[in-house]
């Protein structure tokens, strides 16, 4: 009884405070929060994207690193333009990742902290020129292409020709950063959009992913009987 007079008298003098503290008890308030799950909190206070426990995530929003606890096997390879927390998240669900980045400190940072099935590779940035080719240079196809770099445009060009079969490339930020080529190649190339939207952390707005998939995969029959288009 007390605490809710407590309540009322405070909701009726300090309003702003009272919608301040339900508003983050709401959100953060019970052990199974989405916030408190996701290690949005905890990624504020250590200024990086981590999970609840402390681990690295990528910097995605967490549809899509949800999507990729589910996705990531053993047995498949990742290259991606863009190294950073997604490299060392990304290396203990893959069986290698291969990364491209164009800032010689922040690499020496992330192969400090990478297990040694990551390769990283320097290139500086340009346009349609040896950091857009880097992954022709490994000299290999990928089950998973991650585009979260630069030279957005030519990178995505230059995935198509690399993906493995039945693989599948991520475009992060489409929200803000529309690829002038995104629609004309995935038609062109046979695939569908999957598009997520969810909060990321260390920001407190919405952020858009797009998968480019390849359209056979939706009509197996594998993936209609257990409906998803992972299995």
């Amino acid at each position: 009884m007390i605490k809710y007079f407590t309540m009322r008298i405070a909701k009726l003098f300090f309003p702003k405070f009272t919608f301040n503290y339900s508003a983050k008890n709401f959100a953060v308030g019970t052990n199974n929060a989405f916030l408190l799950k996701s290690g949005w909190p905890r990624s504020l206070k250590e200024g990086k994207p981590v999970d609840e426990d402390g681990y690295p995530i990528p910097w995605l929003n967490y549809s899509v690193t949800a999507l990729f606890r589910d996705f990531g096997k053993n047995d498949f390879h990742l290259f991606e333009w863009g190294s950073g927390h997604s490299t060392l998240f990304l290396a203990r669900l893959f069986k290698t990742v291969t990364s491209v980045e164009h800032d010689s400190t922040w690499l020496q940072y992330v192969k400090h902290h990478a297990p040694e099935n990551v390769e990283l590779i320097l290139k500086k940035s340009d346009t349609d020129g040896e950091y857009c080719r880097a992954i022709k240079a490994t000299d290999h196809r990928y089950d998973c292409i991650i585009i979260d770099g630069e030279d957005r445009d030519n990178c995505l060009a230059q995935a198509c020709q690399t993906l493995s079969e039945a693989g599948i490339i991520l475009l992060d930020d489409t929200e803000r950063d529309k690829l002038s080529s995104l629609d004309q190649v995935a038609t062109a190339q046979g695939f569908r959009q999957l598009k997520l939207s969810g909060l990321k952390s260390l920001r407190n707005v919405f952020y858009t992913a797009t998968f480019c998939i390849v359209k056979k995969i939706f009509s197996t029959s594998r993936c209609r009987r257990r409906g998803g288009i992972w299995d």
